[in-house]
């Protein structure tokens, strides 16, 4: 069973001489737990309704989610359209880091005007006071920034889940709407965005919506949700992720791509990001 599917023209963009594509799965039960232990010989991909051959296959583990290949991410909004909500993002940031094993956080940022990146190895108590004193209660919110800094520091090639901490607005960011898109797509990192309601309220949510999709991930309503269960259910299905791989068959002519992932056992739901596109060359 595949995830639904967005309209192409919100979708994200690869050049055209993109080869290789790499899908995040989740699969689930009928009771909505997560699903571990399933081969590659359980997974059949499709692009625009063509199987594929699946040459990389990762099972998400407990033990993988902890190796240096993994990367934790964080990004708090600080700005001055978080104020009513400001205090309880950092209490939900203060308690994310506080559940992350020492060590599995790898980025750490926060952004306004500006984006801030932070040493993830101090004390969770530390960080939260520099990211206090650094912020700026008025002027632009640079989440397209954040957000596509954040992923350049990952890279391409390394598994990871970043948590997003913000009301959804941006302001004043250099990056654009599709260039954030084009990268998270590039990427093999799921984000994980909370939502809070800033000076406009929860408008920017559908943006947060998108990107969690667009990743394979799930946003989360930050004002009326337990920050405790809010986490063990980032966590538990971080551990239960598979990611899979192939180098498209169909030539890559400018266009829309569907993507179709399936398990072949029946009784399984299974999400991922609903496709990309790639772009005229130049």
């Amino acid at each position: 069973m595949s995830t639904s599917q967005s309209p192409a023209a919100d979708a994200p963009v690869f050049p055209a001489a993109v080869e290789a594509v790499k899908v995040t799965v989740v699969v689930s039960d009928r009771r909505g737990e997560w699903v571990r232990g399933l081969a590659r010989e359980d997974f059949r991909i499709f692009e625009d309704g063509r199987p594929q051959k699946v040459t990389l296959f990762s099972p998400g583990d407990d033990v993988q989610t902890a190796t240096a290949e993994f990367a934790v991410g964080l990004l708090v909004d600080t700005s001055g359209s978080m104020a009513r909500s400001r205090e309880r993002a950092y209490e939900a940031a203060l308690r994310f880091l506080q559940s992350v094993p020492a060590g599995q956080v790898r980025l750490l940022g926060s952004f306004d005007a500006e984006v801030r990146f932070w040493d993830p190895s101090r004390p969770p108590d530390i960080i939260l006071g520099q990211m206090r004193a650094a912020s700026r209660r008025q002027g632009p919110t640079a989440l397209y920034d954040a957000l596509d800094g954040a992923l350049e520091r990952i890279g391409t090639e390394a598994r990871g889940a970043v948590v997003v901490m913000t009301d959804g607005e941006d302001f004043g960011s250099r990056a654009l709407r599709r260039e954030v898109l084009q990268r998270i797509d590039a990427s093999n990192v799921t984000l994980y965005p909370i939502g809070f309601r800033g000076e406009s309220g929860d408008s920017g949510w559908a943006f947060l919506e998108q990107i969690a999709r667009w990743s394979g991930g799930l946003f989360f309503d930050g004002e009326n949700r337990s920050f405790e269960m809010l986490f063990e259910t980032i966590g538990a299905e971080l551990a239960s992720q598979y990611v899979l791989g192939y180098v498209p068959e169909k030539p890559q002519r400018p266009g829309f791509r569907r993507l179709q992932v399936e398990v072949v056992r029946p009784g399984l739901h299974v999400r991922h990001r609903p496709g990309y596109a790639v772009a005229r060359p130049r």
